[in-house]
Parts: C-alpha cells; structure tokens; sequence
C-alpha cells in the first residue's frame, strides 16, 4: 500500500507492532468493533476491505462453514459501510452446502466476483 495509507487492522488477539498500520483487539462480529472501525475511519472510504477471519476449526466440517460464513456476512457489512464505490472486498470462503448462496449475494454487491481455490 501507499506511505499514506490508512490500514487498520482488527484481530481477536494482539497483532505485533507493524508501521503505518494502527491494529485493535476486537471481534469483528460486535458493534463495539463496528464502532472502533467508524471512529478510525473518521468518514474515509476504504479501497479495500480484507477479511482473513476464520473460525477455532473443531470436529465438525458443517459447524465451521456455518461460522465461517457468518463471519464472511459479518465484514461484508463493513465492507459495504465503508469501501469506495468499486473498492474490493477480499475474504476467505468455505465450499460447504451454503457455498452457492453466499456466492449469489456477493454477486449482488460486487460487479466482478471471483473465487480461487488454495490449497
């Protein structure tokens, strides 16, 4: 990113210091956090919203998409308060039976979606 830049960065645990880059301790799936995002965005518009959220992964493969989902719903929401008209939005996504559905509703928000297969 530019110098100039604006990034924040929002974790669940302390990120180490990095420069040019103001981070908090927060859940994303709060207002709190939805506040402190406002509060630091004083207004601005961001080009890119990156969410590499995932959940504690457990036992169950249906659980874990189910909350990777919400948590891909849940910055979304912030990607639409506050990207840019044609800003991107870049998250990582579950193939799991809600897959399609989560898909069509990105459509819906982005002019160009894309999804890619890492292993």
């Amino acid at each position: 990113m530019p110098r100039e830049s604006l990034i924040i960065a929002i974790d669940l645990l302390p990120i180490r210091p990095i420069r040019n880059v103001i981070s908090h301790v927060a859940d994303i799936t709060t207002e709190k956090c939805r506040s402190i995002v406002r509060k630091e965005m004083q207004g601005s518009k961001a080009d890119v919203v990156l969410c590499d959220g995932a959940p504690n992964i457990g036992a169950s493969y249906d659980k874990d998409s189910y909350e990777q989902n919400e948590i891909v719903l849940l910055s979304l929401r912030c990607a639409t308060e506050h990207l840019i008209k044609g800003g991107t939005f870049c998250t990582k996504v579950y193939r799991s039976a809600d897959y399609n559905s989560l898909m069509w509703v990105l459509n819906q928000l982005f002019k160009s979606v894309s999804a890619v297969k890492v292993r």
